[in-house]
């Protein structure tokens, strides 16, 4: 649960080293589908981490009548 600035710098921080280390040990992954259930907070946080000159393409779910929706395709 993000309950202040530090949590959520925190989130950042482990955020941006779980894309480094796929970076650097994935770079065959081609896109990186995420299911995400957080606070608008995180989702900025994590938008703002994002660097498609080294990240992979991305497609964002939602749940929609029960079934993953993708809502967001975000290429390079």
């Amino acid at each position: 649960m993000i309950r202040n600035q530090a949590s959520l710098k925190n989130f950042d921080d482990l955020f941006r080293k779980f894309l480094g280390h796929l970076e650097q040990t994935n770079k065959q992954i081609q896109r990186l589908h995420l299911f995400l259930a957080v606070p608008v907070s995180v989702a900025v946080t994590i938008g703002r981490a994002i660097n498609f000159d080294v990240n992979p393409n991305l497609t964002i779910y939602e749940i929609v009548d029960q079934k993953r929706v993708p809502t967001m395709v975000l290429d390079k």
